[in-house]
Parts: structure tokens; C-alpha cells; sequence
């Protein structure tokens, strides 16, 4: 993109050259990962999305350091990141137990009142954007009639 080429140049490369960083051979058999994050690059969308978190799980061990046990190693490590809006990408230990360099940084420069985001986003603060659940609806789905088929009889 930094050379100027077409944004669908480059997503249609990226997808091309997906299959090279994906070892089939070791992936599970009714697992098509390509398939799947191909999806998720041109669909752009939730739903693509939730096939790749339905098929994975991140399992992360973290270990809660503050500024007196603070360890570089294990911050190398690290397997959680937060993306700035700056964007940086700062490990989840370095953000939060040094704050006063990354996290209030963050909050102050991008922080919104609650009076402007209630502007900027009409009804999603208060008794608006409460969720209230339909009960019809819910039950008349179809993944609640097969849950509960043995008690609604």
C-alpha cells in the first residue's frame, strides 16, 4: 500500500501467499485454515470471524507482575498485546503495570465525557441501551426449541 498499489492488489496478494505460512500437513483434517482466514480478509465481518473463534481457543498464563518483581524477560514473552489508537502495540504487563508511560497516556488523549458520547452515539447510554430480552422471540428460535425439547413437552 506505501508503494501506492491498489488496496485489492494487495489483499488478493496476501491471499495468495496465505497458503506458504500454513503447514497442512499438521493442521487437523476438517480444518481448512486458509479457507477460513481468507474468509476473514475479504469478508470483513463478524460472521467470518466467529467461524476462526469458534475453531480456536487462546489459552494465556499471565503472570502479575508490579513495579517491584517487573521482569523484561518475561515481558518478551508476553502473549497478550493492547493496539494503541497511535498505534503501538504494548504487552498486557507493560501496559498495565506502567501505566503512567502507556494506559493514562491512552485514556487521557482519547478519553470521551459521558455528555459527548451520549451525543456522539445516541441511545446506547441509559435506560436505552439496556438490553431487555423478548421472551416470544426466544422462544420461538430454534436453538431454544432444541435445547429445551425435553422439558417443553
Amino acid at each position: 500500500m506505501e508503494k501506492g498499489r491498489s488496496r485489492y492488489m494487495v489483499l488478493l496478494e496476501l491471499v495468495r501467499k496465505l497458503g506458504s505460512f500454513i503447514d497442512k500437513e499438521k493442521q487437523p483434517k476438517d480444518l481448512n485454515l486458509g479457507k477460513i482466514l481468507t474468509s476473514i480478509i475479504l469478508k470483513r465481518s463478524y460472521s467470518a470471524l466467529s467461524i476462526f473463534h469458534y475453531k480456536f481457543n487462546y489459552l494465556g498464563m499471565m503472570h502479575f507482575m508490579d513495579p517491584y518483581n517487573y521482569d523484561v524477560e518475561r515481558v518478551m514473552h508476553c502473549g497478550v498485546h493492547y493496539v494503541t489508537p497511535e498505534p503501538n502495540v504494548v504487552p498486557f504487563c507493560t501496559f498495565n503495570v506502567l501505566p503512567e508511560l502507556y494506559r493514562d497516556n491512552v485514556q487521557r488523549m482519547f478519553s470521551v465525557s459521558l455528555e459527548e458520547w451520549s451525543k456522539l452515539k445516541p441511545g446506547t447510554v441509559g435506560d436505552k441501551a439496556k438490553y431487555r430480552r423478548d421472551i416470544k422471540k426466544l422462544e420461538s428460535g430454534e436453538i431454544y426449541k432444541k435445547t429445551y425439547a425435553g422439558f417443553l413437552e
